[in-house]
């Protein structure tokens, strides 16, 4: 879901401090990479989750003191008189856990796709395909999804908005080709925002980049996002069962599209004592 503005200034009052929270600079692709065909050997048949993007209500578990703890450690912050058993609170953390239970509502994609990432980078086993969503794995991925608030994944987020889609592919390709997964990447419209994970790029033209993506709302499925370098716009098919034709795709320019690094997030967890750890490790 598009990351709301009061949701980054409170989230920037219950953890800056910490860390340096300044705004992260996009890498600096390699124009080399456009047009070749890339493959990380990722596969969403084996590397994604087999049951569908979730909300709130489909489970049991729930995004409580304990799970802010281990996302983003405690102290005076986080729990009264920074005392962590029990922990108490204080009315900035309450309103952090308020803030990720209210958007669990719309689902858990992006915390879907940190993990597949991971776990793939990894090398876990068994594969995350073969994981069942049970209270230990649905609860990493809440913890996971969370992480999308941390200040420093909220400010690269919006460092993409002034990139062109060329730069955006390029990127990508530099990490596929070495079968790297380090960015998921955010589509929007006006009325939300979805998260998939990148894993291959083909151009059935020249100008005109296939991006391959594990959507956690199609599991076990192969599906893409089409990126047009020369107008420099995106499609789609959220929705649609055959994506080739569907007429209510999404579609947007780069101001409606950014990636998240996984190593970004990862960097911001360990400055506060936590980690993305993964069930099956």
């Amino acid at each position: 879901m598009r990351r709301a503005i009061a949701a980054v200034v409170l989230m920037g009052a219950v953890l800056s401090g910490c860390v340096d929270d300044g705004p992260i600079r996009a890498g600096y692709p390699d124009p080399a990479f456009l047009g070749r065909n890339v493959d990380s050997g990722f596969r969403p048949e084996t590397g994604g989750f087999s049951f569908a993007n979730f909300s709130e209500l489909t489970y049991r578990e729930r995004f409580a003191i304990d799970d802010m703890i281990d996302v983003v450690g405690g102290g005076p912050r986080v729990c009264r008189d920074g005392l962590t058993d029990p922990c108490i609170p204080t009315e900035e953390a309450q309103s952090f856990i308020d803030i990720v239970e209210n958007a669990r509502r719309a689902g858990h994609c992006e915390g879907m796709v940190v993990l597949a990432a991971v776990r793939h980078e990894w090398g876990l086993s068994p594969v995350t395909a073969d994981l069942e969503p049970m209270p230990h794995v649905v609860d990493a991925i809440i913890r996971a999804f969370a992480t999308m608030f941390l200040p420093e994944v909220v400010n690269e987020g919006r460092t993409w908005a002034t990139a062109s889609l060329a730069d955006v592919v390029a990127v990508l390709a530099e990490q596929l080709h070495v079968g790297h997964l380090d960015y998921g990447m955010g589509l929007y419209t006006e009325n939300g925002g979805h998260e998939v994970l990148p894993y291959a790029i083909d151009y059935p033209a020249p100008d005109h980049a296939r991006v391959w993506v594990y959507d956690p709302n199609w599991p076990l499925t192969q599906r893409w996002v089409d990126i047009d370098l020369a107008t420099e716009t995106w499609r789609f098919s959220f929705a649609g069962s055959d994506p080739d034709s569907d007429p209510y795709a999404w579609s947007g320019d780069h101001t409606m599209l950014d990636l998240n690094s996984i190593s970004v997030r990862a960097a911001a967890l360990e400055a506060r004592g936590a980690d993305l750890t993964p069930p099956g490790r």
